[in-house]
């Protein structure tokens, strides 16, 4: 039996949706320790996403060169 690995770039992109808006907010609210460091986790998220994109890229032109 075959198992595939799921590369997920969904979750991260969720996460860093999330961070944004709480950046967002907390530049509304002016607390801008917090709006920086909600930025750089929506910063490390979106890394995190790239990454799996690049993954799963790479899989699938490897799948259409056999």
């Amino acid at each position: 039996m075959k198992v595939e690995e799921i590369i997920d770039y969904a979750w991260p992109c969720m996460c860093a949706e999330k961070a944004l808006k709480q950046a967002h907010q907390a530049m509304l609210e002016r607390d801008y320790v917090k709006a920086i460091e909600n930025t750089n986790a929506a910063i490390d998220d979106c890394k995190a996403m790239l990454e799996s994109i690049r993954t799963i890229a790479s899989k699938a032109e490897s799948l259409v060169r056999q």
